[in-house]
């Protein structure tokens, strides 16, 4: 999950990282969440202080045994102020938590913007391309028809293009140390 002070930071940035990945982000949302949240963070901290110096006040008045019923009253109210607003601040706290877990990884600024895989660049390429006198079939028909590659599950687990492996090929993976 994206840290709420950096995407504060770099929300413009992180929108338009977004945008390029063919994603969506409520920037307006957060930017709302996020102020209402300072909002009555500062609010709060204004009260804590208030009541600080207030209750040295009360102390002083009421050792010279003098009324201090009205800023007792006033605390009071300030009190239940923030509570309120602590509960403010935990609800936006929440909604921003729940926003930040679905934005998904930024892109690298070097990576090509494109909604496919056909629009990616090839950096390198590491020996020979073999040459094949049939045509070959993609490892997701074959890994499928062999029983050992699993994309609706995969599918249902975590998004596309990703497979679960079964059987021999996952024999195969704890074998061979992979991760």
């Amino acid at each position: 999950m994206l840290d709420m002070t950096w995407v504060r930071d770099h929300l413009d940035e992180v929108e338009k990282a977004l945008v390029n990945r063919g994603g969506a982000f409520d920037v307006a949302e957060v930017r709302r969440l996020d102020a209402e949240r300072r909002a009555a963070l500062r609010e709060v901290e204004a009260l804590k202080a208030r009541r600080n110096a207030v209750s040295g006040d009360i102390a002083r008045l009421k050792k010279d045994k003098q009324d201090a019923q009205a800023l007792i009253d006033e605390m009071r109210g300030a009190g239940d102020r923030i509570k309120d607003l602590d509960v403010r601040v935990a609800a936006a706290d929440e909604a921003l938590q729940a926003l930040l877990l679905n934005v998904p990884n930024i892109p690298d600024a070097s990576v090509p913007v494109g909604s496919t895989s056909d629009q990616n660049v090839e950096v390198r390429r590491r020996g020979v391309v073999p040459k094949f006198d049939f045509e070959p079939k993609p490892h997701w028909d074959i890994g499928s028809a062999l029983g050992i590659l699993d994309f609706e599950r995969a599918a249902k687990m975590s998004g596309a293009r990703f497979s679960v492996l079964m059987g021999a090929g996952a024999r195969l993976e704890s074998r061979e140390g992979a991760p």
